[in-house]
């Protein structure tokens, strides 16, 4: 509803979804929940470590450095995050056998 409040009144989009416009109001006005808060503060987080260490750190090393810096998180939270966000850790380059390696 907050999308289309442009183009249609509060009035009528609360008539044809049978909510309450007070209660859409207090919904609209409302703060942000805390766990809302915390996740956004954690994002900042994610991102600023996952820049800090050049893109190489993935979830465990960077739940490792949130902890150590007194914000406790787990691992799957802070991959949660790294995939809304579209982050990935960039792994260096594998070993490869060389040809004379493999020939016995």
């Amino acid at each position: 509803m907050r999308d289309h409040l442009v183009n249609y009144s509060k009035s009528l989009m609360c008539r044809a979804l049978s909510v309450s416009r007070s209660g859409f109001n207090k919904w609209l006005n409302r703060p942000e929940s805390n766990h809302v808060q915390r996740k956004i503060l954690y994002e900042q987080k994610v991102l600023e470590t996952f820049e800090e260490f050049e893109a190489i750190y993935g979830a465990p090393r960077i739940t490792e450095e949130l902890n150590a810096l007194g914000f406790p998180c787990s691992e799957n939270f802070i991959a949660k995050i790294m995939a809304e966000q579209g982050i990935r850790a960039r792994n260096g380059k594998g070993f490869k056998y060389s040809q004379h390696s493999l020939k016995r």
